[in-house]
């Protein structure tokens, strides 16, 4: 099951090559206080309440009808698992707000 058209699950080898490439963010997207209890390293959080109020942190910039996401970078969103709906729920806030599939 994907959580938007176009968005695909990787694996943790995957994970691992966009944790040191320059070109890509690895965003926790758990609210602050699960992120404070550990995380992946290098993983920023944005917490997927905020996450159409962050895309500049993500390569987008405001523009009159929103973001334009042009510029974004590759990204890769987690959260608690297979059973956790906040990274599907911001993915797909995401994709509408703009940012490329």
């Amino acid at each position: 099951m994907t959580p938007a058209e176009g968005v695909t699950t990787i694996g943790e080898l995957e994970l691992l090559d966009m944790l040191t490439s320059a070109e890509a963010i690895v965003v926790d997207s758990r609210t602050p206080d699960w992120f404070a209890g550990g995380t992946i390293p290098g993983a920023v959080n944005i917490p997927y309440t905020r996450i159409t109020d962050d895309l500049g942190l993500l390569g987008c910039e405001p523009d009159f009808d929103g973001w334009d996401c042009e510029g974004a970078k590759r990204v890769v969103l987690f959260c608690n698992g297979v059973w956790c709906g906040q990274s599907p729920t911001a993915i797909r806030a995401m994709v509408a707000a703009g940012y490329p599939a």
